[in-house]
């Protein structure tokens, strides 16, 4: 597989995350700048950002990732964590901690910390991160995971009091993770660029029984981020980007696996970008 370009700035925005994640995992925001009036295409749409650290320390148990998944579901339909199969497929991997975290961009552009509602917002991006433990496969004494990232986002509707007078318009949504401590990544999913039909998202690696799912791709494109890709930054990040006003999402899977007995640790990112279209 070809390598991607090594971030420049990973250092820095490792440091970042970490810095307003917090240990704990509570929500790092910040927005980008953009054009709030007509598109103009020449500028950047607002953008909100936000982050947790991952940890064994605060993992969903998998009766709570379940209930996650069902309310993301009856939220985003087909672009809900498993895309189009509903619920998760059968395999052959271990569950071993979920992560969430919901981000709104509000009407000026700001972002917004785990929003209890859409009320008054522009756009709402919804991202979770799997682990489930896979055999160790090379007798080196490590322990393998399968990593699974969705990400979703939808605009503010009548249905949760959002501003339709806006007549917004989502342009990316992006999920992304960067794994810390004596940690080696391996191959990940989607690797290239998808522009229409469904995209299936599948562990990669000979031998390896992880979960799989394909998600509708109905407008726009699925698009590694190489600013946040690199074997050598062990950071994997993917992103829908298009035009449209019904929810969206982006998934993804890589191998990843820590020395011992190491547990999951990583910096789980989201964004989402929405402006308001043309009249």
């Amino acid at each position: 597989m070809r390598r991607p370009p090594r971030s420049a700035d990973s250092t820095t925005r490792r440091q970042y995350l970490k810095r307003v994640g917090g240990a704990g995992g509570a929500a790092g925001l910040t927005a980008t700048a953009g054009c709030l009036g007509l598109r103009d295409e020449l500028t950047s749409p607002p953008t909100a950002i936000g982050g947790t650290a991952a940890s064994d320390v605060n993992s969903l148990s998998q009766e709570a990732f379940v209930e996650f998944v069902d309310r993301q579901r009856e939220q985003y339909d087909d672009h809900g964590v498993w895309g189009m199969n509903g619920t998760e497929p059968d395999h052959g991997a271990e569950f071993a901690g979920a992560w969430t975290r919901r981000v709104g961009l509000d009407s000026d552009g700001s972002p917004v910390p785990q929003p209890d509602s859409a009320s008054g917002l522009r756009a709402v991006v919804d991202a979770a991160a799997v682990a489930y433990r896979t055999p160790d496969r090379d007798g080196a004494g490590r322990q393998y995971y399968q990593l699974w990232l969705w990400a979703a986002a939808r605009l503010a509707g009548e249905h949760d009091g959002g501003l339709l007078a806006a007549t917004p318009s989502l342009r990316r949504v992006e999920v992304g993770l960067t794994l810390d401590g004596d940690v080696k990544m391996g191959p990940y999913s989607p690797g290239s660029d998808r522009t229409e039909g469904s995209v299936v998202v599948s562990a990669t690696s000979p031998g390896v029984d992880g979960p799989a799912a394909s998600f509708p791709l109905e407008s726009g494109a699925i698009r590694v981020v190489p600013e946040r890709t690199g074997f050598d930054d062990n950071a994997y990040a993917v992103a829908w980007e298009g035009d449209a006003t019904d929810p969206r999402s982006v998934a993804g899977t890589c191998e990843a696996s820590w020395g011992g007995d190491g547990e999951p640790s990583f910096d789980l990112s989201t964004r989402v970008a929405a402006d308001r279209r043309r009249l």
